[in-house]
């Protein structure tokens, strides 16, 4: 039961950040089910290239640079660490649409 918790979670943390990014909320549950299929974790952010995203179904060129724009956005704001998971997790709780 904890596992499906956590899965739960994580892919709200990731319509969350769609959501931040300007997703169109059509595609958010879309894009958010693609990053937990391919177990991407928030400290990945960073390295996630429009080539890596196209590979995952994203298809829209302006989604794609939205997606990179706003991991880097969001780097930029948690400081510290740019592969700080804990900061990212503070990022979205105090940042929810």
């Amino acid at each position: 039961m904890e596992s499906l918790l956590v899965v739960f979670n994580i892919i709200e943390f990731w319509e969350s950040f769609f959501q931040g990014a300007g997703i169109p909320d059509e595609l958010v549950p879309q894009y958010a089910q693609a990053f937990s299929e391919n177990r991407i974790k928030p400290d990945m952010l960073l390295d996630i290239d429009r080539e890596m995203l196209a590979d995952m179904g994203f298809g829209a060129m302006g989604d794609r640079f939205a997606i990179i724009r706003h991991a880097t956005l969001i780097n930029e704001r948690v400081g510290n660490s740019p592969h700080s998971y804990k900061g990212l997790c503070s990022f979205f709780v105090h940042h929810r649409h």
